[in-house]
């Protein structure tokens, strides 16, 4: 289900994943806009794990607008989450 958010969340924010295993010798960071990869992942400095950064949320406000059910839906998805 997190992969899923992740995937919509990418459709409407600018998304960069950086991530380095534990016996990597670098990290890669690979860059998505649109619900697309803009390039081939790149290696980088980075800690063992995974960051994910959203940023612009929203910015693709046409695309959210024809994911947006009756007000109503959104509202009670929300006191879900929330809740």
């Amino acid at each position: 289900m997190a992969f899923e958010a992740l995937a919509s969340i990418s459709h409407v924010a600018h998304v960069t994943i950086t991530t380095k295993t534990a016996d990597g010798k670098c990290a890669y960071r690979a860059s998505y806009s649109d619900g697309k990869l803009k390039a081939p992942p790149k290696p980088c400095a980075g800690n063992q794990g995974t960051q994910i950064t959203v940023e612009d949320l929203f910015y693709n406000i046409a695309t959210r607008r024809k994911a947006l059910k009756n007000p109503s839906e959104e509202y009670g998805k929300i006191l879900e989450v929330v809740g």
